[in-house]
């Protein structure tokens, strides 16, 4: 009996170390497997920027093959075998002056954002590892575009302050066709015209700051787009089918004081934002059924008459100057434009402040019976500047 158990001790405790020891092997292998260990590591909510100022202290990092995320701030060349294989997102800062060769980044890399203000260096093709995801160029980045220098699995590109493409208008497969690309920004210089093609089928959220102001033709803009923003110079006319017939929401910038003709705006569009200077008549027709959200810009004090808004309309937003006459208000109450309000607002003297109508008879000022299903009117207070 005693025998008995020392051997059904001893069968368990070799058990228990087989076990122990098979789950070693398989932590180990997939601690060696370097997709799983950088998944593991992703996920370890301690993982941080660690920053390096010099090219000796990233090489003789102690944990270097447990970096996630590094900001290399220094002016050195990158040499092959210095990022290791684990980093997934670079950042390059301050100034930086120096060529990136071919296989220097990482294949690891999904995140790559050149903050450094002063690359003189071209970029060639396929530098750029395919492994990227999201690219953000910096402040003086102006480099001519060629086929295969974004790689093809891109999904967010972003191009800042100065890009131009080098003065040439981009190129069809300058940006790439795969149909990866989701998001692309261009920064406040860009204003290069654009043809089909050029911006590739698969691009959903497209956003143009500052200097951009050329015509948009049938096909110019990706089919595939949902989101829209022009810049603050934009200017000019829309016409029927220019915008695709996915479009989800438009917003323009200041400049944009163009009247919307009826057929011009697609459809699916639901988010209609203006800009500061947007004064324009509203043309019945223009604002289709199914438009929900309206954003008026503070110089907007037209009469909304009824039947110029669509009764899928849900929030209309408004403002207005503090010494203003309150003919916006009586025309509202008067071409009784909201029926079934919920939420109105008003604002009070304080600047970004403003407060519910608790009263039905205050209300009942702004009611009106063009749509059922608006829940929302906000009329803000725009501050003058002294």
């Amino acid at each position: 009996m005693y025998n008995n158990n020392i051997n059904s001790n001893s069968n368990s405790n070799c058990n228990s170390n087989s076990n122990s020891d098979s789950d070693k092997d398989f932590l180990n292998k997939i601690w060696r497997n370097s997709y799983l260990k950088q998944e593991i590591l992703k996920h370890n909510k301690n993982n941080r920027k660690i920053i390096f100022k010099n090219r000796l202290d990233l090489i003789n990092y102690t944990n270097r093959n447990s970096l996630l995320k590094i900001v290399l701030d220094y002016n050195e060349e990158i040499k092959v075998g210095d990022i290791p294989d684990t980093v997934y997102l670079l950042e390059i800062t301050g100034v930086f002056d120096k060529p990136i060769k071919i296989d220097v980044l990482p294949k690891s890399l999904e995140i790559l954002d050149l903050k450094n203000n002063f690359m003189t260096h071209i970029i060639e093709p396929n530098v750029l590892p395919s492994s990227l995801r999201t690219i953000h160029f910096n402040q003086t980045f102006d480099q001519r575009l060629k086929e295969g220098f974004i790689p093809p699995n891109v999904t967010s590109l972003s191009f800042n302050t100065c890009f131009t493409n080098h003065g040439v208008p981009l190129r069809v497969n300058d940006l790439p066709s795969s149909g990866s690309l989701k998001v692309l920004e261009f920064g406040s210089h860009f204003n290069s015209p654009l043809s089909p093609g050029v911006l590739p089928i698969g691009v959903e959220s497209l956003t143009f700051y500052g200097r951009f102001n050329q015509v948009i033709k049938p096909n110019d803009l990706p089919c595939t787009l949902t989101y829209l923003q022009f810049g603050y110079y934009y200017s000019k006319d829309l016409f029927p089918n220019s915008l695709p017939s996915s479009l989800h929401t438009l917003i323009f910038g200041n400049d944009f004081i163009s009247a919307i003709n009826p057929g011009v705006l697609p459809r699916s569009l639901k988010i209609l934002k203006f800009g500061a200077y947007y004064n324009q008549e509203i043309i019945e027709g223009s604002f289709h059924e199914g438009l929900e959200v309206i954003k008026f810009g503070y110089g907007f004090d037209r009469p909304i008459k009824k039947g110029s808004l669509p009764s899928s309309i849900k929030k209309v937003t408004l403002f207005r100057y503090p010494n203003d006459s309150k003919d916006l208000y009586r025309d509202l109450s008067t071409n009784k434009l909201f029926n079934n309000v919920l939420n109105i607002f008003k604002n009070n003297n304080k600047e970004n402040k403003f407060f519910h109508f608790k009263k039905k008879s205050d209300a009942k000022k702004f009611q009106a019976n063009i749509s059922n299903k608006v829940r929302e009117m906000i009329i803000y207070k725009h501050k003058q500047s002294k």
